[in-house]
C-alpha cells in the first residue's frame, strides 16, 4: 500500500497543482525566446498537500501574469533539494528582479514566508499600488 502511494506520487503531479487551472506562466527561457521577462518573478516554494500554499495561490491569482510571474518550486523534487531547508516554513517567497534568470541554486532574494505579507509585496513590486483593492495594506 505504501509503496503504491509512493510510486503514484512520482507519476502524477502533486495534488496542489490538480485543484484548478491557474493563470501562472511557467516560461521556459531559451536563446530563441525572450530571455528576460519584462515583469519580476515571484518564486513560491511549496510541496504537495500544503494548505497554506493553496490559500496563497488563490490570493495571488488575480495579480499573476499582470504584475509578476508566479513560479512554483516543489521542494520535494530531487532537483530542488537545495530548497528542502524550507520544509517547515512553506510557502516561502523569493523575488527575482526584472532581467534575472532563475536557476536551481539561485531563485532571487527572500521576501516572506507562511502567508502573503501584502505590505512587503507592494514595497517589492510598486506596480501593485495600482490595485485599489490593496489600498488597505
Amino acid at each position: 500500500m505504501l509503496l503504491s502511494r509512493l510510486l503514484s506520487r512520482t507519476t502524477r503531479p502533486p495534488r496542489i497543482f490538480q485543484q484548478a487551472p491557474l493563470p501562472i506562466t511557467m516560461t521556459r527561457l531559451t536563446s530563441q525566446t525572450l530571455a528576460y521577462p519584462s515583469i519580476p518573478t515571484l518564486v513560491m516554494f511549496t510541496k504537495p498537500d500544503c494548505s497554506l500554499c493553496r490559500v496563497a495561490i488563490e490570493q495571488l491569482r488575480p495579480y499573476a501574469d499582470k504584475y509578476f510571474r508566479l513560479q512554483l518550486v516543489d521542494i520535494t523534487e530531487p532537483k530542488n533539494s537545495t530548497w528542502r531547508k524550507y520544509q517547515y516554513d512553506i510557502p516561502v517567497f523569493h523575488l527575482l528582479s526584472v532581467g534575472t534568470q532563475p536557476t536551481h541554486e539561485h531563485s532571487g532574494t527572500y521576501l516572506m514566508k507562511h502567508h502573503i505579507d501584502w505590505i512587503r509585496l507592494k514595497n517589492a513590486i510598486p506596480e501593485l499600488d495600482q490595485c485599489p483593492e490593496l489600498d488597505e495594506y
